[in-house]
Order: C-alpha cells, then structure tokens, then sequence
C-alpha cells in the first residue's frame, strides 16, 4: 500500500511541475530586415562632441554585401574609431510584455563580418577588441554630452571587453583566421541569460552594440535578431 501511495506521489509531483513549466510566460520578438528596417534605429557614442567628421559615422537600412546573398536585407552601421573607444549601437522600443515581471532574456544574432581572428590591429586586433554587446533597458538608450565634451551613454553599457549593468558581452566580432570576405556569424548569450525586470507599462528598450578598442573602420551587417523574454521561477 505504501507502495503504491509514493508512486501516486510522485506521479502528482511530476504533473504539478510539467503545468508549471508549461504555463511560464514567455515573449519572443524576432526581426529579420526583409522589408524595412522594423522600427531599429543606429547612433554612436564615445567619441568627440565636436570635430568629429573623420569618424564617418553611417547607418542604414541595406542589402548584404558580397559574396553574401546581395538581395537580402540587413542593418550595416559603420565608423572609423579613432577615439579607441566607439560604440556603435542599435535600439528598438518593445512593447505589450507582462507588466513588474522578471526575465531571463536571450539574444541570438546573425551579423555579416569580414574581420579575421588572431590578426594585428591598429590599439587592438580587427575582431577581439571589437565586442559585441546587448542588454534590456527601462529607459531609452541614448548619448548624451559630458563634461569632456565628449558623447556617453546614459546607460551601463561597461567598458570594451567588461560588461555592465544593463549590457553583457555576447563575443567578439571575427570570424576565422583566413577570412577575407563578409561571413555571417552567429552570437548569443544562451548560456548566461541576461537578467531584466518589467515595470507597470510593459514597455522596455532593446539595445544591441559593438565596443571597440580597435582604431580602425568597423563596418557589420544586423542579418537577423531574436529576442526571448523568459519569466523567471519562482
């Protein structure tokens, strides 16, 4: 009879779990570029408040370069990073999660690169001193002035290689020792989910970047973004 009574048990045990981990929330936002650029904007940060046309700072909605497929969308947004400390970023506002909930968030990209590993680069090499980064934020991220005259952001975003607050380091952005053409690459965080708590409004902000320590042009494609909200356990 006891027997029996442990099997029923742990029969209970193992349903209640599996409606547990079923019925947690989870909210996903994908974007793959094939007809606009899906509300994502770019911008810069770390660099000169003045003076700063060398930089070359661009950022739009364009195909892939070659020998990718060239009828394919992505977001490319470049600079010449003669500060030795750019940030390059993307950001877009999200809406409709559940409201004072916590996540575990992942990020999975594809990007289009052409910066091989192990090479030798001006402050840095071409594609380890150039880290990718991303985060989830309440508050809008965007540059503003210090006291330096130069552009920061009002988020933790770390610095270059170290993480901060509201960002995590995904890697780096090479490739492999031989390349020389544009290669899509994949980067995530599933093994240290980043971790972001909602407020009342439901509304946060993505934000996906690039810190250098490369004083060179870095120039990369956005191919595809995947964005998973994951609430917490209790």
């Amino acid at each position: 009879m006891r027997s029996i009574q442990w099997m029923s048990f742990l029969l209970l045990l193992a349903f209640a779990c599996e409606k547990e981990e079923t019925t947690r929330e989870q909210v996903d936002f994908s974007y793959d570029f094939e007809t606009n650029a899906e509300g994502w904007t770019g911008d810069f940060s770390d660099y000169p408040a003045q003076n700063n046309s060398l930089y070359d700072l661009e950022f739009e909605w364009d195909t892939l370069p070659a020998p990718l497929s060239e009828g394919e969308h992505a977001l490319r947004i470049g600079g010449n990073n003669y500060s030795d400390d750019l940030f390059m970023f993307i950001k877009k506002k999200v809406e409709n999660l559940p409201p004072n909930t916590s996540f575990n968030v992942d990020f999975d990209i594809q990007l289009a690169s052409i910066y091989p590993t192990n090479a030798v680069g001006i402050g840095g090499p071409p594609a380890e001193a150039v880290v990718l980064k991303a985060g989830v934020t309440l508050e809008e991220p965007i540059k503003q002035v210090n006291t330096s005259d130069h552009y920061e952001m009002n988020i933790d975003k770390g610095n270059q290689s170290n993480a901060g607050a509201d960002m995590e380091v995904l890697g780096h952005v090479g490739v492999t020792d031989t390349t020389t053409v544009y290669t899509l690459i994949d980067r995530d965080n599933l093994t240290k989910p980043f971790s972001f708590t909602s407020d009342s409004t439901g509304v946060a902000w993505i934000c996906i970047g690039t810190d250098s320590g490369y004083e060179g042009r870095t120039e990369l494609y956005y191919n595809k973004i995947k964005v998973s909200f994951r609430e917490k356990s209790n």
